[in-house]
């Protein structure tokens, strides 16, 4: 009986120790870090210096790095914009998010986004005078590279027309600003432009907008035609313009409409 007692004890004892060894794992810490480290990627941009913050402090927003041909736009954590008021509570890799000047000639439109990466936002200034053919050029180099964010200032372009579907589905298309010649938008010209959210029309001699002009352009809040020659707008321009908001005809001279 005295040997099974002792032999119970000893069992006993064994597992406790097991226990105890098991509770002295490495891979979780006895305290939770005191300082986290953020980086900032500049994207080949100017060296930005690491931080190293105390958790629930917020980073402090550093100074904009410099790159050559670009222009700066903010910190980004994977896909939204970081927000500096934030606390910070994890180590953290914040990027860089550059707008690339380009200009862009009928001559050159073929490579314009060499070397460009998807995701990244080109500012495409227009150089020399453009045809309608040259803008169906521009357009298959934006269909090829639907993963590069786009902005186009033909300001100087002499434009006198966008024609009839000229940069339907350019889905990669933010931003546009359009000559002081343009008289005339075709039908379905921006049809289906659904990141299509400025356009500046304000110093145009635009006279007519085709059918299906603007339709299904989801971004577009605003467009000012207040001081243009309109006297036209065609049927369902603005169709499917979920984010419109306003369209100001103030100072037009608007003689026909269509069923929008």
């Amino acid at each position: 009986m005295k040997h099974k007692k002792i032999l119970v004890v000893l069992v006993v004892m064994g597992f406790t120790s097991v226990l105890l060894m098991g509770c002295k794992n490495d891979s979780v810490p006895a305290t939770l870090p005191n300082t986290l480290t953020i980086i900032f990627d500049s994207k080949g941009g100017s060296e930005v210096a690491r931080q190293t913050i105390e958790v629930g402090n917020r980073v402090t927003k550093p100074t904009e790095p410099t790159k050559k041909d670009a222009i700066f736009d903010g910190w980004y954590n994977t896909t939204e914009e970081y927000d500096f008021s934030s606390p910070i509570v994890k180590n953290m890799i914040l990027y860089a998010k550059w707008i690339y000047n380009k200009e862009v000639s009928p001559q050159n439109v073929e490579g314009i986004f060499e070397g460009v990466a998807k995701g990244e936002t080109v500012a495409l200034k227009a150089t020399g005078k453009w045809t309608a053919s040259d803008m169906a050029s521009l357009r298959i180099v934006l269909l090829e590279n639907k993963g590069i964010r786009i902005r186009v200032d033909l300001s100087d372009s002499g434009l006198k027309e966008i024609p009839i579907g000229m940069l339907r589905s350019c889905s990669n298309l933010e931003s546009i600003v359009l000559p002081a010649s343009l008289e005339t938008i075709g039908a379905s010209a921006f049809y289906g432009c659904s990141s299509l959210a400025s356009i500046d029309l304000s110093s145009t001699a635009l006279a007519s907008i085709g059918d299906y002009a603007f339709s299904s352009c989801y971004s577009l809040a605003r467009i000012d035609l207040s001081s243009t020659a309109l006297t036209s707008i065609g049927a369902s321009a603005f169709s499917g313009c979920s984010s419109l908001e306003s369209i100001d005809l103030s100072s037009s001279k608007l003689t026909s409409i269509g069923d929008d």
